[in-house]
């Protein structure tokens, strides 16, 4: 990965060589089925977005700026 990003920065800097390192990454995983070989993956990735939640409101004094007390 870091030869990917290194070279590619270099040689061709107008390629998103970030972009590209994790392509290649990908690839190599499924073609060469990593998996069978010891090195973890990910997992499956949920679809959709997390249920929601409402905010806890009593952490507001906690995250309110600290006020200037005047002597």
């Amino acid at each position: 990965m870091l030869a990917i990003l290194v070279g590619l920065e270099r040689f061709s800097p107008r390629t998103p060589a970030p972009l590209a390192a994790m392509a290649v990454g990908i690839a190599a995983s499924g073609l060469l089925a990593l998996q069978t070989f010891g090195v973890e993956t990910v997992g499956e990735i949920p679809l959709g977005l997390p249920a929601y939640t409402a905010p806890d409101l009593a952490l507001v004094d906690q995250l309110w700026p600290a006020r200037s007390v005047s002597p």
